[in-house]
């Protein structure tokens, strides 16, 4: 069982900005470290479905290099079909639903349970979907996915306000 440690407001505080900025440098020399290195011997997988949902202001090709790897193994690795993740719109319960069927549509060619890894909200809508699923769905994985309900405790709220037009705050609800 996983427990969460829920820490005081004033505990809590966002990275520093330069991490922000050196995110595409990282990300790009991760990538190449991929392309270039032996890979590791991996245990082949079942060929379950594995659905993955991309961070904010991302889409599918975000989480392509994992996808990619997840085929290799075995698993059926499929994106999550929204395209770019500009956050939920309108109603969240609505959204949260419209989702799920997007994901039951998926999966309607696989009896096995599936597997669901979100990055960053991603995962976030990864975990609300498994709740709403649960009978079909094996595990959640989440990448760096925001779970302390604080959207100001990250460097990204300005640009889930940019893409979304409202609020970063995120629900308590999704919190738990």
């Amino acid at each position: 069982m996983l427990l969460t440690k829920h820490y005081p407001t004033d505990v809590i505080q966002r990275p520093p900005l330069v991490l922000l900025g050196t995110e595409p440098l990282r990300a790009a020399m991760e990538f190449a470290w991929q392309k270039i290195r032996k890979p590791a011997r991996s245990k082949r997988g079942d060929g379950h479905p594995v659905i993955f949902f991309p961070g904010l202001g991302t889409d599918g090709r975000s989480v392509a290099t994992l996808r990619e790897h997840c085929r290799a193994l075995g698993y059926d690795a499929l994106d999550w079909g929204q395209g770019f993740n500009t956050g939920p719109t309108g109603d969240v319960d609505e959204w949260l639903r419209s989702l799920k069927a997007q994901v039951a549509g998926l999966l309607t060619e696989h009896p096995q349970k599936a597997t669901l890894i979100g990055w960053s909200l991603g995962g976030i809508y990864a975990r609300e979907i498994a709740k709403l699923m649960a009978p079909r769905i094996r595990h959640v994985i989440t990448i760096g996915t925001p779970f302390n309900a604080k959207a100001d405790h990250s460097n990204i709220g300005w640009l889930y306000r940019l893409l979304s037009g409202t609020s970063p705050d995120i629900d308590l609800a999704l919190s738990e």
